[in-house]
């Protein structure tokens, strides 16, 4: 092997981009909570790594968003995730035994931020679900890894 050769196949191996997402049967198991009315990925990239989030919304059918939140971790909580941080009353961090090295967000649509520039499909879904009647009862879903490769 030459002395080229050899450099361009180290190049490969250290700037190798790498993507961390979530395994497909967790987002199978979560998608069971139920009243999915949005199911989408973001992306985000930076210094080579991809991550890759799945956004899921929930519709409760709820006029209350922070009772609406509540049902949708009791829903989680039936499914073996447990709450892992809570912030104030609008954002709930969940983990699993199940699915290591995996989070679950949950977060009111009303408290909900999504950056335009950063993902304008995602930002475009949101919008239009804030605008829908009875957007109250919406609770974004986010799925990411907690590991990087």
């Amino acid at each position: 092997m030459t002395l080229l050769a050899m450099l361009a196949v180290l190049a490969g191996c250290w700037f190798s981009p790498s993507i961390s997402r979530v395994w497909p049967p967790v987002v199978d198991d979560v998608r069971r909570i139920g009243g999915i009315v949005a199911d989408t990925t973001s992306e985000l990239s930076w210094e080579g790594h991809t991550t890759v989030t799945n956004v899921l919304v929930v519709d409760t059918r709820n006029t209350d968003s922070r009772k609406a939140l509540e049902k949708v971790v009791a829903l989680a909580k039936g499914r073996g995730w447990a709450v892992d941080s809570q912030g104030m009353s609008d954002r709930v961090s969940m983990r699993s035994d199940r699915w290591e090295n995996t989070r679950l967000s949950l977060t009111r649509i009303a408290s909900y931020q999504v950056d335009e520039f950063e993902d304008p499909r995602l930002a475009k879904v949101i919008r239009r679900l804030w605008k829908r009647p009875g957007s109250a009862g919406l609770v974004i879903l986010q799925l990411d890894r907690t590991d990087r490769p």
